[in-house]
């Protein structure tokens, strides 16, 4: 499970071989790249973190065959936290022991275990600045005993937009990376500026056959990492990259409403005041579905706006799905 927004983002994008191998190919080692058969890739399921450290880092592992006919390991760790962690080859060598025992026990007659590469992508606003390698994290300049350990690192902090488009990715790879480093905090210019520049790529990604999900994973973090009003995003996103893209997205906030109504009720519980909650949840969910069928279809006629008022939970969940795919007010409010 998701464990932050970054998090559910980074997983959907690059939990998906296709877009990992691009992002490895171009962020790895040359001689590592050169080493792998990439078709190969596959994600091993679960995490290797702390939990304590989940609310700033993410991670994924890989298996690959090597041209020398035998198995590597990929680790990949997404630090999103506010400050570099100077311990980080000591922790990436920790999870690699890890890995390493658990292969032991699942597999009692292995005799060799399989390289682990310990890949960094940090995105923030901090130049990365630690260790590269355990030894230099022991007394006596490194020379002292301890096992010879490295990682890569790749840190997006600082990186201007016109650097990320010439990294060779996936055009959801790209998109995800970006938004990563230049949505949160943003303001309606800076999104504005964002979705501009990377609009293209944003249709492309829609036109795909799973473009609805990548959408929908992207929206989600848009909705959850900015405090630009929902309208506001969904304007730009109608202006700098489609109708469906922004039906999409309205669709997601709906749900994030929905979501949030829902703990709202858990918590009116708690405290003797669901019926409020609940109330105002609905009424913000019909505000913006009414907000999106004005701006899809014109003014709506009285009657619609009343059957609008005064529809259910469920029926609002129904006309939202049909606004998605509808070309007339008739097909997303049907006569009774």
């Amino acid at each position: 499970m998701a464990n932050s927004p970054h998090d559910a983002l980074f997983r959907f994008t690059f939990g998906q071989p296709e877009h990992a191998a691009a992002l490895l190919r171009a962020l790895l080692p040359p001689r590592d790249v050169g080493d792998f058969v990439w078709p190969s890739l596959a994600l091993v399921a679960g995490t290797r973190l702390d939990r304590r450290l989940r609310r700033h880092q993410t991670d994924l592992l890989f298996a690959v065959r090597t041209r020398a006919r035998g198995v590597a390991l990929v680790h990949v760790l997404l630090e999103h936290s506010s400050r570099v962690d100077r311990w980080m080859a000591l922790r990436l060598l920790d999870y690699s022991v890890a890995i390493w025992r658990q292969l032991v026990r699942q597999e009692r007659r292995r005799v060799r275990l399989p390289p682990i590469h310990a890949l960094v992508l940090h995105h923030g606003r901090e130049s990365w600045s630690a260790p590269l390698q355990f030894a230099d994290l022991v007394g006596g300049g490194g020379g002292g005993a301890g096992p010879r350990f490295r990682y890569s690192v790749r840190s997006l902090a600082g990186i201007r937009p016109e650097l990320l488009d010439r990294l060779a990715l996936t055009g959801l790879g790209k998109v995800t990376l970006a938004f990563l480093q230049f949505v949160p905090r943003a303001t309606l210019a800076e999104l504005r500026r964002a979705f501009a520049r990377w609009g293209g790529l944003l249709r492309a990604v829609l036109a795909a056959p799973s473009g609805m999900e990548a959408m929908t994973a992207l929206s989600e973090y848009v909705l959850t990492t900015t405090a630009v009003e929902t309208d506001a995003v969904l304007e730009v996103v109608r202006q700098e990259v489609n109708r469906r893209g922004e039906d999409i997205m309205a669709t997601t906030a709906q749900r994030l409403i929905r979501q949030g109504r829902e703990e709202g009720r858990e918590e009116g519980r708690e405290e003797g005041r669901e019926e409020g909650l609940e109330e105002g949840r609905a009424a913000g969910r019909r505000e913006l579905l009414a907000s999106m069928l004005v701006r899809r279809f014109g003014a709506l006629p009285p009657p619609l706006r009343e059957r609008l008022a005064r529809a259910s939970e469920v029926e609002l969940e129904r006309i939202a799905e049909r606004l998605l795919d509808a070309a007339t007010l008739a097909e997303v409010l049907p006569a009774d």
